[in-house]
């Protein structure tokens, strides 16, 4: 996966200064902290609390960090017009984590059944670029606040936390992003599949052969001795050896040649653009992949294995063939 730049931070208030509890009310001060009485609202004056510095500026998100890291807490900014209005908060171990809307006079924090300590409040940049690749197959994946924006051929999403559950990505390349919580595996494919939990996502399901196509993804059988499915429910399989969670067959490669077999379960079905995850092979050259004898580009390397995409609408039993040669030992 390509690295992921570290965000940036800066201090707004530790409550080691005097001047640090001036801009903060309904909190009990104590030496570098501030505690919020069980069942109360502490609200911070952002804006005058940094004052001299640019505000919103390049922030992105603010970061009040809290004890103890169990501690129930929600946040809310203030406008203008003394209004309290929602905002995605984030929760991260004793971190918590909200969007910085630029027109927020000051933000509420009101904690649940537990007196809660604040140490520290930061302001946060963490937008960062992961992954852009142009051309016939367009795909984009960036950071920005408490969402990751992905860009694939014909949409465009922003994909938010789960509840207050972090996402967090664990596959980026040309092909597809995978981003995974607790309870949730959320996978973009650049061609145009998204996938939640296994299902074709909120929005994306106009394509009613898609839909079907990820609800029946048909029968995946092994031709020669050259493989096996993988039915791991470690890595996601079901018995099957399919993973529903990213849309894609697991396959362990024996040998260099495989030969597999590929239909719909069902009469006058299609497959849409099916999946293959082959380990086992090596690394280096991609191999060589066709279906029904029409060459695969969509070959990608992601960890231990090879990540093959089938353009392609599979409507009948049809042979994958996929070879890579033995290299030769240096």
């Amino acid at each position: 996966m390509p690295p992921i730049s570290e965000p940036v931070f800066s201090v707004v208030g530790d409550f080691s200064r005097a001047d640090d509890r001036l801009f903060v009310s309904g909190i009990s001060p104590g030496r570098n902290s501030a505690t919020i009485p069980a069942g109360s609202t502490a609200t911070i004056r952002l804006p005058e609390m940094i004052s001299g510095r640019t505000y919103p500026g390049r922030w992105t998100m603010l970061e009040v960090e809290l004890v103890p890291s169990a501690a129930t807490a929600s946040a809310s900014w203030v406008h203008r017009e003394a209004s309290a209005a929602q905002t995605r908060t984030v929760r991260d171990g004793n971190r918590l984590l909200l969007d910085l809307p630029g027109e927020a006079q000051a933000v509420q924090v009101t904690t649940g059944d537990t007196e809660t300590t604040v140490t520290r409040i930061r302001l946060v940049d963490n937008r960062a670029e992961v992954l852009k690749v142009t051309g016939r197959t367009p795909f984009s994946v960036s950071r920005f606040g408490t969402s990751w924006v992905i860009r694939g051929q014909r949409y465009s999403l922003n994909l938010s936390a789960m509840g207050d559950q972090p996402l967090a990505p664990t596959e980026v390349n040309a092909t597809r992003a995978v981003f995974e919580a607790p309870d949730r595996t959320f996978t973009a494919y650049a061609t145009g599949t998204v996938l939640d939990n296994g299902h074709v996502a909120e929005g994306f399901t106009r394509d009613v052969a898609l839909a079907a196509s990820i609800a029946d993804p048909g029968d995946l059988s092994v031709l020669n001795d050259a493989a096996t499915l993988v039915m791991d429910p470690a890595k996601g399989a079901d018995g099957r050896g399919y993973i529903p969670a990213r849309g894609a067959w697991r396959v362990l490669a024996l040998g260099q040649r495989l030969r597999l077999r590929l239909a719909p379960s069902t009469r006058g079905s299609a497959l849409i653009r099916p999946v293959l995850e082959i380990e086992g092979l090596q690394g280096g050259p991609p191999p060589s992949v066709n279906i029904d004898g029409q060459p695969i580009d969509r070959v990608v390397r992601t960890g231990e294995v090879w990540l093959i995409e089938l353009p392609v609408r599979v409507v009948g039993p049809a042979v994958i063939e996929i070879n890579q040669a033995r290299r030769e030992p240096d």
